[in-house]
């Protein structure tokens, strides 16, 4: 299983180094990009990871650190793409659905940092649907 992040863009782009948009061929990512979005123009996004698992580790680790989620990469590509206006899903494996529904940037780092600091409970995983307050996606 993986970290996936999906964004919605006509004109996918990222100044974040070592991330990579991807046309939708998986099954799986088909189906999220539809469910989440409902129209074309969704992309995903990887790292070395093939997914954006190497992403997430390392800003789970940074966390743990003491550091802030915008600190990281995994922050600061988020930040970016809803400064451009983007939409997008955060989600583990084909747990696609249900994702809690963002349209405040703070609550947004929030969520994804409470999700990444863990005492060892659960897995790390992100799950967030980032829908911005803003009509239309770039």
């Amino acid at each position: 299983m993986s970290q996936f992040l999906l964004v919605q863009s006509a004109e996918p782009s990222t100044d974040v180094a070592g991330v990579s948009f991807h046309a939708l061929s998986d099954e799986l990512l088909v189906r999220a990009a539809s469910h989440n979005f409902g129209t074309p123009f969704v992309w995903s996004l990887t790292d070395e990871s093939d997914g954006i698992d190497s992403m997430s580790d390392a800003a789970k680790n940074a966390i743990a650190a003491g550091a802030e989620l915008q600190d990281t990469l995994l922050g600061q590509l988020l930040l970016e793409q809803i400064e451009l206006g983007r939409d997008f899903c955060l989600f583990w494996g084909g747990d696609f659905q249900n994702l809690p529904v963002l349209r405040n940037s703070d609550e947004l780092m929030a969520i994804i940092s409470e999700q990444l600091h863990s005492d060892g409970a659960w897995n790390w995983e992100i799950y967030a649907l980032w829908k911005s307050p803003e009509a239309g996606s770039a």
